[in-house]
């Protein structure tokens, strides 16, 4: 069944109204090709698992070390972050191999969190019990930033603490003398209310509450040496920085050109 078949909200294949029974329209799928082609040997196999997660909102690969073999669509238990957790298989064999090779991932990683069992009724129900509880901590973790009034906690972070120094608690904020500097920091147009952060690779990310602007900027300058400072000073990350107030700007301007106050258009009406 394609993506196409579900336009309807009644696929053709699964008959699910809507929400594709078959995982077949999950953007995060991959077609196993070579599901069917025997293993001439078992000892190279690949022995990575990838698993599925809250259908299929989040993925992950794990390692399989047990002497059990899975297939798609069996519920199995991962190691978690904190304990474990429930996905289902949905990748097994060579054909993980070539998206761990597509997707940068060391086969033989260390880091590759294990595969534990076949998931048993205790572990499913424990998982819903999670699942339910969900909802109820969202609503509770508002609660409490509401109670510990987090929005003045943010602007103790992200405001300036000092008369010699542009540094907040925990961001970096613009220089106070921006508009007498040569290179302003972190660019000319960032308001005051600015925060953020500039890594010693290049890489930065400034937001602005006046304006609504995140800006990020990625980058490795210390690639190949860490005397590069181009970017400090061709000021590289300043003039970009800049060029989207200016694009935002303009568009504001073309938007209030474009709206004929009551009054205008009825002034003009009059005057023909």
């Amino acid at each position: 069944m394609g993506c196409g078949n579900c336009g309807s909200g009644k696929p053709n294949g699964c008959k699910s109204n809507g929400s594709c029974g078959t995982n077949s329209c999950n953007r995060l799928n991959a077609y196993d090709w070579l599901l069917n082609l025997p293993i001439s040997d078992a000892a190279s196999a690949c022995r990575i698992i990838e698993v599925s997660f809250n259908q299929g909102s989040r993925k992950d690969y794990f390692r399989n070390n047990t002497l059990q073999w899975f297939e798609k669509g069996d519920l199995i238990a991962v190691e978690g972050v904190s304990g474990f957790d429930v996905g289902e298989v949905v990748l097994t064999g060579e054909i993980v191999r070539l998206q761990l090779k597509k997707k940068g991932i060391n086969e033989f990683s260390p880091d590759i969190k294990k595969v534990l069992r076949y998931a048993s009724e205790r572990d499913l129900e424990l998982c819903e019990q999670n699942k339910a509880r969900e909802k109820e901590a969202l609503i509770r973790s508002r609660a409490i930033a509401r109670q510990l009034r987090l929005n003045m906690k943010i602007k103790l972070f992200t405001s300036y603490q000092s008369n010699v120094s542009r540094r907040g608690l925990g961001f970096d904020k613009p220089e106070k003398d921006n508009a007498t500097r040569k290179i302003p920091y972190p660019s000319e147009m960032a308001s005051p209310e600015s925060f953020g952060h500039t890594g010693f690779t290049g890489t930065c990310i400034w937001v602005d509450p006046r304006n609504n602007v995140v800006y990020i900027f990625l980058s490795n300058r210390v690639h190949p040496t860490r005397n590069n400072n181009l970017l400090g000073q061709l000021n590289v990350r300043g003039k970009i920085q800049d060029a989207i107030y200016k694009a935002i700007q303009r568009e504001e301007t073309l938007l209030a050109d474009s709206v004929v106050s009551p009054e205008v258009e009825q002034n003009s009406q009059l005057s023909h």
